[in-house]
């Protein structure tokens, strides 16, 4: 999953990943695997489709911030 955090930090354990930070669980830094094997939390912008359809799942989709690509960036 690739996603944006926005609005605010996201605490996980004794750490906290903060806002803006671009997270994609599958690459290979500190933030991807602190949030490996997790469900992306509300505040965060999906990047990409799957994040989305992964977000719908879990959240109704009013909550979710936007749709991939909405801001028009590329990523």
């Amino acid at each position: 999953m690739k996603y944006q955090l926005r609005d605010h930090g996201w605490p996980i354990g004794q750490f906290t990943i903060p806002v803006g930070r671009i997270i994609d669980t599958d690459a290979n830094d500190d933030f991807a695997r602190l949030a490996r094997g997790l469900n992306p939390p509300i505040n965060a912008q999906p990047l990409n489709q799957a994040t989305y359809d992964a977000m719908k799942q879990i959240y109704p989709a009013h909550r979710i911030i936007t749709v991939p690509g909405a801001d028009g960036i590329n990523r």
